[in-house]
């Protein structure tokens, strides 16, 4: 009799203690959730490769398509990237005082710079005498960022990729270890959330209107459509390419249809810097293990 009674205290103890440790949900109070990732909404950045940023035919001073563009972007409060090469490797011009001043300037008017470092140097099949050799990438991409830092120009840690070197996958080992995130040459790509490589990041070049992927009108549609979408557009640009005319039409890279277009994106969603809007967007790519 004594032991059924102490193995009934034994069990209302347990009992007690159980009832004790658990969690009853209070009508219309619903559990709790994990927290909300971050709202994401859509962005517009826009980078430009500096081929022919100098003009050497006018002893190495600032081209004519840039002081042009230079002025719509202080008269509309639009800035762009920069992507541009170390100024200092055997294989770049040697820089000029007056071009590194230039330079500065153009960072403290708030243009940005990105990585873009020689094309000759093993990227990609750039001529026959400079094939394809990813064994020469990294002395690459380190003079661009020992250029950088040399000179005072600020940059976030992404690599814009010269010419077409990022369908090479034997370049990617290095570039994943030097930088954050890479942009590929692409022609109409957009970034949705994190289904792109974050080193092959796409771009949409408004030269697709000279290569006759795109009319202007189909170039602004797809704008609306990606910005309705909540994507991420990097637009690109050459502006030593573009054709002096103020006359607008729908197929020729000229001024006219380039300030339109950027004019347009901008009221969509303002131009922003990449490295900015990669701050914000790099825990896509971090939630998924990318």
């Amino acid at each position: 009799m004594k032991k059924l009674t102490y193995i009934l205290f034994i069990l209302l103890c347990l009992v007690s203690c159980n009832s004790k440790n658990t969690i009853v949900d209070e009508p219309g109070v619903e559990p709790d959730e994990p927290p909300a990732p971050p709202e994401v909404h859509a962005a517009i950045t826009w980078i430009d490769d500096d081929h022919g940023f100098f003009n050497w035919k006018d002893e190495g001073r600032l081209g004519a398509n840039y002081k042009k563009v230079h002025d719509f972007c202080m008269e509309t409060g639009i800035r762009f990237d920069i992507a541009r090469g170390s100024l200092c490797t055997p294989y770049d011009f040697k820089v000029l005082q007056f071009q590194l001043d230039e330079c500065l300037k153009w960072q403290s008017e708030g243009f940005t710079y990105l990585y873009h470092p020689n094309h000759s140097m093993g990227w990609y099949d750039y001529d026959a005498e400079h094939p394809h050799d990813a064994t020469k990438i990294e002395e690459s991409a380190m003079d661009c960022i020992k250029g950088f830092e040399y000179y005072g120009f600020k940059a976030p840690s992404i690599l814009v990729w010269p010419g077409d070197s990022h369908k090479f996958q034997d370049n990617y080992p290095v570039v994943s270890r030097l930088y954050d995130c890479a942009i590929s040459a692409s022609y109409t790509g957009t970034n949705h959330r994190a289904e792109n490589d974050r080193y092959c990041l796409k771009r949409f070049s408004l030269e697709c209107l000279k290569a006759g992927y795109l009319t202007k009108t189909q170039f602004k549609q797809q704008l609306k459509e990606a910005v309705d979408n909540g994507d991420w557009i990097i637009l690109a640009s050459h502006i030593v390419h573009l054709v002096d005319s103020d006359v607008p039409d729908e197929t020729s890279y000229n001024f006219a249809n380039f300030f339109e277009i950027i004019q347009y994106a901008d009221s969509l969603s303002h131009i922003r810097p990449t490295g900015e809007v990669w701050a914000e967007r790099k825990w896509m790519w971090e939630a998924e293990g990318k």
